[in-house]
């Protein structure tokens, strides 16, 4: 997600991305997962900014979900996977996925 064009920047937020582990953030069974670095990832003075945003496509290409990457503080902070579908969706693979840089954020 942080290779979508016009990302700015992408190298200093890959960067911190090769430090941060995944933890789940959701408990009905999606995908979404913190990206805990060195601090708790629910401990914000503010809320985190959606870098990336995308659709999830199913095998026929019609979108049944979202993805929303979230940064704070120069940081990739969370990626939500949501769906529009009755069952929750796990994180998808590229092929399954259209990105966009997000007009929210940075």
């Amino acid at each position: 997600m942080l290779s979508v064009e016009g990302l700015r920047d992408a190298d200093a937020l890959r960067g911190r991305a090769a430090t941060v582990r995944a933890s789940s953030s959701c408990s009905c069974g999606c995908g979404s997962i913190y990206l805990v670095g060195d601090r708790d990832p629910t401990d914000l003075a503010a809320p985190p900014v959606v870098i990336v945003e995308g659709d999830v496509l199913a095998e026929n290409g019609d979108v049944i979900g979202g993805l929303l990457l979230f940064a704070y503080e120069g940081a990739p902070h969370n990626l939500e996977v949501y769906a529009v579908v009755d069952e929750p969706l796990q994180l998808p693979s590229v092929d399954h996925a259209r990105l966009r840089l997000s007009g929210t954020g940075t």
